[in-house]
């Protein structure tokens, strides 16, 4: 049954036999039923001629009661008719004439006891009847007709008028001769009704073969072909019938078959993302080459095993995994580790779904799966130029903390210098005032000879003074160069501080750089990895940002790390320039020191040098002059070292507020 079910040239044959077999069955048949049918007609036509001839034939000897005459008639029957035999019996149904004369006086029923032969006579006995039957006589077809004798008034002479029916005349004729015509005639109409089948069967069944079951045979094969894989069979298009049509539309779909084939072999050849698709029997079909490369084996090897072959050293993809998967026509993803074929583990994500086909049903599944090694080298190596950047910003906080502390020592100080600038500008002034003085007095002692004595004692107090004051500003004119020196000692450690600071932001910049480029290769790989790689992406970017941010924050630093040294190297000037000048104040004060010292000895002396006192005084005020001149000098000069001290103090003011703004970009950069 089911090698019926699978030739369609059984399934045309069969039906197209059994209908031809049955139409030219029911042919024959109907010949038959109608030849026989002609001939019971014909022979019941024969015997009812011959039995209506016999009653008029014996009727005239009968109704006279001539019993030889009828005899004589039922003679000449049997002798003109030898397939005939007639029987004429009483109302008893007892044979009173016959054509077989042993048969007289005995029941017709013991003699021909067929039982369709009682029933018609019983029934002629019973009332008038001319019936005719075919019936079996001594092993012989025979037609059988029976016509009632009916008592006429012509009979009652003799039969009297008790019985309606005086009898029956029974007619059997031997038709064997006809019926062996029949047989014949029948076997010939089925013969030649087999030969017309046969005929026709063969004649179809040859149509049929080279119109329609060898093309159906061509397309068969040849789409058997393509459904094992040979693509390049074509289907044959000859003629313009429905299946040269069906030739060329299955022809058509080959080739967009193969064009899509291709087409989407050529998108998984183009897939750059390892990937492995098996059917509904975890048979690998497909596989690509990075996916070789994961499992460290050749594409032979991977085509000869199944999926939880492939992945035997996967504990989410071994066993049964995938043909539930299949079986419930869903999806799974995560990440796992699978073993190289070198016994080597390699870290993936993975994402398996299952393939179905037009109608919906899972026909397989796909696994596409990403390395995860190079990202979690990126990972490792990101997170150990973090702690760097970490230790980075830890040894800049201490310098900038150092360089803060530094500011404040150096603020302190120039406060101190300050301070003793004053001192000394106040000191200064009181001199001058007192150098004014001075030469009022010398004024007075030229015009006023006679109080010469008292106005040198004055002059030898006052110059006492100024040389005490003039010592005094000597001293603080000494500790101010070297507070200044000192000062431009701690400028230069800050600038060379600020020098080390540059080199650990020129340490960090280069860092930012590589974590920048390292940020850049993950996010190609992320984008390489598509959706599977979007998480990683984001986390590459925000490292991207962070090192960027890193970068921008080192610019700054470095911005803020010039202007320092930038403006330690003005202070460094300015300490060196304030220095110059406190030596060339020093020298000025020692100048006029000596002058006082001067102004005392001759003072001392100036009782016994009366006669020469105008010349005195004269040089006295030229002298005062001289030193008032020099202490206005000094006067400006320390205004101008305090005004300096001031701007020097500012600047350090600046580079505290530089300090405090790199500590602040360290916590930022930590965050």
């Amino acid at each position: 049954m089911s090698f019926y079910s699978r030739s369609l040239r059984l399934k045309i044959l069969v039906p197209i036999s059994c209908i031809t077999i049955l139409t030219f069955g029911i042919l024959a048949a109907t010949n038959s039923l109608w030849h026989r049918q002609t001939t019971t007609d014909i022979i019941n036509q024969s015997a009812t001629r011959i039995s209506a001839t016999l009653l008029s034939a014996i009727e005239e000897p009968m109704s006279v009661g001539d019993n030889e005459g009828t005899e004589r008639q039922l003679r000449k029957v049997a002798e003109n008719f030898p397939d005939v035999s007639v029987f004429l019996t009483n109302f008893r149904g007892n044979v009173t004439y016959s054509t077989i004369p042993e048969t007289l006086r005995r029941n017709l029923d013991e003699l021909r006891p067929e039982p369709e032969l009682g029933g018609l006579l019983a029934a002629s006995l019973g009332s008038e009847t001319h019936s005719g039957v075919l019936a079996t006589v001594d092993g012989k077809p025979c037609f059988v007709a029976v016509n009632s004798i009916p008592n006429e008034k012509s009979c009652h002479h003799c039969h009297g008028a008790s019985q309606p029916i005086l009898g029956a005349m029974v007619l059997v004729q031997d038709v064997s001769a006809q019926f062996a015509d029949l047989h014949a005639s029948e076997r010939m109409s089925f013969g030649i009704s087999i030969a017309g089948a046969i005929f026709l069967l063969l004649a179809l069944l040859g149509f049929l073969k080279r119109m329609i079951l060898n093309k159906v045979s061509c397309i068969a094969d040849i789409s058997d072909r393509i459904r094992k894989g040979d693509y390049e069979a074509e289907f044959d298009t000859c003629g313009e019938d429905e299946l040269a049509v069906l030739s060329e539309n299955l022809r058509e779909m080959v080739r967009t078959v193969q064009n899509q084939l291709q087409y989407n072999r050529g998108i998984l050849e183009g897939i750059i993302i390892p990937l492995v698709v098996t059917d509904e029997r975890e048979r690998v079909t497909y596989i690509n080459d990075p996916m070789l490369n994961i499992l460290g084996i050749d594409r032979s090897g991977a085509t000869r095993q199944s999926f939880p072959q492939l992945f035997d050293g996967c504990e989410a993809l071994r066993g049964d995994a995938v043909r539930r998967l299949i079986a419930d026509g869903a999806s799974r993803n995560g990440e796992t580790s699978v073993m190289r074929a070198d016994g080597e583990p390699v870290s993936v994500r993975y994402e398996i779904s299952a393939l179905r086909d037009a109608t919906g049903a899972a026909v397989g599944a796909i696994a596409m799966m990403i390395d995860l090694t190079k990202q979690e080298e990126d990972k490792a190596r990101i997170r150990a130029q973090r702690e760097n950047l970490l230790q980075v910003a830890d040894q800049v906080t201490s310098v900038s903390t150092s360089l803060s502390d530094a500011a404040a020592d150096l603020t302190r100080q120039m406060e101190e210098l300050t301070r003793g600038m004053e001192e000394t500008a106040g000191q200064t002034s009181q001199v001058a005032a007192a150098m004014e003085e001075m030469n009022a007095t010398v004024l007075e002692v030229a015009k006023n000879a006679g109080t010469a004595s008292d106005a040198s004692n004055t002059a030898r107090d006052v110059a006492k003074d100024g040389g005490n004051e003039v010592g005094n500003t000597v001293q603080e004119t000494r500790q101010m160069a070297e507070t200044t020196l000192g000062l431009a000692k701690t400028l230069g450690d800050l600038s060379e501080k600020a020098e080390n600071i540059g080199q650990v932001m020129s340490v960090i910049n280069d860092i930012a750089d590589q974590t920048n480029l390292l940020a850049l290769n993950a996010a190609i790989e992320a984008a390489r990895a598509g959706d599977a790689g979007r998480g990683f992406a984001v986390v590459a970017d925000e490292v991207r940002k962070l090192a960027e941010k890193t970068m921008t924050a080192t610019q700054e630093v470095h911005h803020a790390i010039r202007a320092i040294q930038h403006s330690a190297q003005e202070a460094v000037a300015e300490m060196n320039h304030t220095r110059e000048r406190a030596h060339h104040t020093e020298e000025l004060a020692e100048n006029a020191g000596n002058v006082l010292t001067n102004i005392v000895s001759r003072s001392e002396s100036i009782a016994d040098m009366v006669r020469s006192i105008a010349t005195a005084a004269d040089q006295q005020s030229s002298t005062s002059e001289e030193i008032n001149l020099n202490l206005s000098t000094i006067n400006q000069l320390s205004q101008d070292i305090s005004q300096r001290i001031t701007q020097a103090n500012s600047s350090i003011r600046d580079v505290a507020g530089m300090a405090e703004r790199l500590n602040r970009l360290v916590d930022k950069f930590r965050e």
